[in-house]
């Protein structure tokens, strides 16, 4: 991650970044807030507070057409990988023989997979994505900074 440590200082302490975070976070919060107040359904608070949280990290770091197409099916994998990670079996037998380790790798190769694809479809269409502003396209634009591909730059150690 050294590569990506100064892309992410840069990127996050970029006003614009801050306020456009800021207004994205509301907006999902207004429409959630807007849902429940409709529904009137009985809510899991934390459960609830935890969707709401990996939408808004989700949406800034991956950006918002790809948290919209996966966000129903990644929130409750990313929680459930979390959990996994937490289990004291996970960290002591090999993760093919629990179901909580067998959760986590499912997670992380879907997830892999899908990061492999957004990053394929954004370097296929620049320009298209050259203004977005998630932490991936960031990652993305400054790409020609750094020698090598773009897991390099985001995985370099």
């Amino acid at each position: 991650m050294t590569t990506a440590h100064p892309i992410m200082r840069r990127f996050l302490s970029n006003p614009d970044t801050e306020i456009s975070w800021k207004n994205f976070g509301e907006r999902i919060f207004r429409d959630k807030l807007e849902k429940w107040c409709e529904t009137g359904e009985t809510l899991e608070l934390f459960h609830e507070i935890s969707n709401l949280v990996m939408s808004v990290v989700l949406n800034t770091t991956m950006g918002e057409p790809f948290a919209k197409q996966y966000a129903e099916e990644l929130i409750p994998l990313i929680q459930e990988h979390e959990a996994g990670l937490q289990k004291p079996e996970t960290k002591i037998l090999p993760w093919w023989a629990t179901k909580a380790g067998r959760i986590i790798k499912f997670t992380e190769i879907r997830f892999t997979r899908l990061f492999d694809k957004e990053v394929k479809n954004r370097l296929a269409n620049i320009d298209k994505y050259k203004q977005s502003g998630d932490f991936l396209q960031a990652l993305l634009n400054s790409r020609d900074q750094h020698a090598g591909t773009i897991h390099q730059v985001i995985i370099s150690n």
